[in-house]
This record gives C-alpha cells, sequence and structure tokens, in this order.
C-alpha cells in the first residue's frame, strides 16, 4: 500500500509539474507561436484547408480528372514514398522513397511550363506528367 501512496503522490506531483502556469510573458509567446504552427496542420486533418481536397484520392480511386476546382499546396517535410514519377495509377513497382518536398496539386503542362518530367533530388519538376493528376514537385526544405 506504501508502493501505491508514493506512486499516487509522484503522479500528481508530475501532472501539477507539467500543467502549471508561469506569469512569465515568455510562455505566452510561445503557447502563440506552437498555435500558429499547429493550427494549419489541424483545419487540414479536419476541414480539408490548406491543400487541394480530392486530388490525391481521386488518382487513387482512378477518376478521369481530379474534383477539385481551385489549386493547392502541401508540404511533407518527412517525405513520402510513391511507386511511379510518370504514371498515378501504378500500384505494382516498388515504393520510392522521396525526401521532403512541397507540391502545387494542379494539372501542369511541362510544354507550356518548360519544366522538366524526370525526377530530381532537388529543385522542381512535374510528376505524372500528361496526366489530369500532373502536378509540381519542389524537392528539398524550405
Amino acid at each position: 500500500m506504501t508502493f501505491l501512496n508514493q506512486w499516487g503522490k509522484l503522479l500528481s506531483s508530475m501532472i501539477k509539474t507539467l500543467l502549471q502556469t508561469d506569469s512569465d510573458y515568455v510562455y505566452t509567446f510561445l503557447r502563440i507561436i506552437a498555435g500558429i504552427i499547429v493550427f494549419p496542420y489541424g483545419m487540414q486533418k479536419l476541414f480539408g484547408w490548406f491543400s487541394a481536397p480530392g486530388f490525391g484520392a481521386d488518382a487513387k480511386a482512378h477518376k478521369p480528372k481530379p474534383t477539385n476546382t481551385t489549386p493547392g499546396i502541401t508540404y511533407m517535410p518527412a517525405g513520402a514514398t510513391q511507386r511511379s514519377d510518370s504514371d498515378p495509377n501504378d500500384m505494382t513497382s516498388m515504393q520510392i522513397e522521396v525526401g521532403p518536398h512541397r507540391m502545387i496539386m494542379w494539372p501542369f503542362d511541362p510544354t507550356s511550363t518548360g519544366l522538366p518530367v524526370t525526377h530530381k533530388d532537388t529543385g522542381g519538376y512535374i510528376m505524372w506528367a500528361g496526366s489530369p493528376y500532373a502536378h509540381i514537385h519542389i524537392m528539398g526544405r524550405p
């Protein structure tokens, strides 16, 4: 019983330490900055804000073209895996690891933009060129 009492006191002390608030403006400032950083992520997950809703889901559903009517910007800070730079319907090739990148989700034409269509580790290229799901990959961290 003594062990459980000590454990309860330790847990209570840890929770109080974790949730305590100092009257210092620095902590308020840090919380506001953290909220500004986390807000877009939460809104994207909850409501589909700040991106092109439907673009990736439409491609996976093999729809003839995306349902989004406005461009979207996606940032993948941890990178991703994909199967093909040229075919949005490829589900059989080996997965390719891609480093951090941003994407502009809108069907771009390589002829009118002059952008390359081959994968690059740095800079931009058009992924899935020639399909309605063509979009720009900008490789690297911002």
